[in-house]
């Protein structure tokens, strides 16, 4: 039977660092400690964080202005919660986020199907790239940094001159809309997958597909490329995951009864994020689930593994950096800002140092992450 673990939980109050920038008299910052159907809530007076707190169910240290260490002592270990350095309005949900390898560009979802280009520095809007007829779902800059690829609903990959602004390459195949993409190796060939249940890998310069993979009667929710193994995983609304070589070729298969929403793999285990929140942990040697690990986030939208680490993002507003021990997950950060409000997408730029998030609230927010 695989190991079954229920997270302990700390939610923050989103806007703690405006409150403790303010320092109001009888301002306090709002804690809630969830473990299973437990559940306490915590108010502290702004003026005793402004340093440090220790109490009997709640310890809290400021390290730097957007930064608290805290920890619970009827839990085991501490984490930290990271506020955003900073953020900026959108006119639509944010469904998406990438930034340029150089780190000086960032794309996200404007208005009326466009994507944004604007620089990192400032915020400011340097174009946008119009072409797609309805809503852009993905979109990601290619390795070399001033190129984009997207993908909409309105079926169709388009590839970008950033420089110009220029749609210099459309793809059709899709018979409904595009759900996710992402580079082979260098970028000369790509791969997407959408609602319709299809894999297509392309040919850039020609813009034509090279090969598709179906799973029929689902939609596609999930791709990711693995660089070390060469391989894709590709996960469905129907429980599917598949290990695909880059030729498309099946090399693994596992069906498991629930709707996944994001999966990663980092060669040797999978870790698959379901529609309530729970995360999945399967051997990829014997395809059998090795933990499930359940949290009260909501959905999970995105996940990142770095290192022995995994990054998720759930409907909650909250990203979270856990660490892998074996087969239970410990948090050890959080990144807050997002006031129950999803978190579609993220974004881990200069080598670890900056984590960017999407919201369904509109927003775009950077964070300065710390060494763990």
């Amino acid at each position: 039977m695989p190991a079954e673990y229920i997270e302990t939980e700390c939610y923050v109050q989103s806007d703690w660092q405006k409150a403790l920038k303010e320092n109001a008299p009888d301002s306090k910052v709002f804690f809630e400690l969830i473990e299973g159907e437990k559940k306490k809530n915590i108010e502290l007076d702004v003026a005793k964080l402004q340093e440090e707190y220790s109490g009997e169910e709640i310890e809290v240290q400021k390290i730097r202005n957007d930064l608290l260490n805290v920890k619970i002592p009827q839990w085991e270990g501490d984490f930290v919660v990271l506020a955003p350095r900073f953020e900026f309005e959108q006119k639509v949900p944010q469904q998406f986020v990438d930034i340029s390898e150089s780190g000086n560009l960032g794309i996200s979802p404007s208005s009326d199907g466009n994507v944004n280009v604007w620089n990192t520095d400032d915020n400011s809007t340097l174009r946008e790239l119009k072409g797609h007829a309805l809503d852009v779902e993905v979109a990601r800059f290619f390795p070399s940094g001033m190129v984009v690829l997207s993908g909409g609903m309105d079926m169709t990959l388009r590839i970008w001159d950033v420089k110009t602004g220029d749609c210099v390459r459309t793809m059709t195949g899709h018979t409904r809309r595009v759900t996710g993409l992402d580079f082979i190796e260098k970028g000369a060939e790509v791969v997407s997958i959408g609602a319709d249940g299809f894999v297509h890998k392309w040919l850039c310069s020609s813009g034509k597909s090279l090969k598709s993979y179906s799973i029929p009667d689902c939609e596609l929710t999930s791709i990711s490329w693995h660089e070390k193994d060469k391989t894709l995983l590709v996960a469905s609304n129907k429980g599917h995951l598949k290990l695909l070589s880059t030729d498309l070729e099946e090399k693994m298969s596992i069906d498991y009864e629930h709707a996944i929403s994001a999966a990663v793999s980092d060669n040797e285990l999978i870790f698959a994020g379901l529609y309530d929140g729970l995360i999945v942990q399967f051997e990829l040697d014997t395809k059998k689930v090795r933990s499930i690990y359940r949290t009260n986030r909501g959905q999970v939208h995105r996940m990142v593994m770095i290192g022995e680490g995994l990054v998720v993002s759930f409907a909650n507003g909250s990203v979270v950096f856990y660490r892998n021990d074996w087969d239970k997950l410990a948090v050890v950060c959080m990144a807050t800002g997002a006031d129950l409000q999803s978190v579609y997408d993220f974004k881990i730029a200069d080598g670890g140092d900056y984590l960017y998030t999407a919201g369904k609230d509109h927003y775009v927010r950077k964070y300065n992450v710390p060494d763990f």
